[in-house]
């Protein structure tokens, strides 16, 4: 529960503006004529503040149009950078992802780590309608190793669906 239910003063930025009993008109820094709104005197103990705010900046509409011109500056200068490195850098067009297949039903990776070679190494066994396949590796890592030995069937794969091809034996088997 906020405090001003509670029975105290409502927050600063809750409280509504006392009603403005007249207006002021002001010299500021760029010589124009801006209003100051007066508040009753009690309620507007910032009153002088206020005026020497005023009085030592420039007008609104100064403000306003300082601050535009700023930005169209900026923009400008902006673009101008753009344009001397030759526009903006073409999107680089991503290459399509080749679809891969997967290996097919009851094909079973075996690999094992020798510490002192420091060495994964495995066999990948195909099984295929005309019987099955072993293609043999090793790598210094697991993920590694098997992306060689899937390497090795699709090079198989590849050679066996080539028109005119012997159709022989594995590309890296025993």
């Amino acid at each position: 529960m906020p405090s001003h239910e509670k029975g105290g003063p409502p927050p600063a930025g809750d409280r509504p503006r006392p009603p403005v009993v007249g207006v002021e008109r002001v010299t500021c820094a760029c010589g124009h004529q801006a209003e100051l709104p007066l508040y009753p005197d009690r309620q507007d103990k910032f009153r002088a503040a206020r005026r020497k705010d005023l009085v030592e900046r420039p007008c609104p509409a100064c403000r306003q149009k300082a601050h535009a011109e700023l930005t169209a500056r900026e923009q400008a200068a902006a673009a101008e950078r753009k344009k001397s490195r030759g526009g903006p850098a073409p999107r680089k067009e991503r290459p399509a992802r080749p679809v891969v297949e997967r290996l097919p039903h009851g094909s079973a990776f075996a690999i094992a780590y020798d510490a002192q070679a420091v060495k994964w190494s495995g066999t990948l066994t195909v099984t295929t309608p005309e019987g099955g396949q072993v293609f043999e590796g090793e790598a210094g890592g697991v993920f590694k190793l098997l992306s060689l030995l899937d390497g090795m069937y699709r090079d198989w794969l590849a050679a066996r669906a080539a028109p005119g091809s012997a159709g022989g034996g594995p590309a890296g088997g025993p």
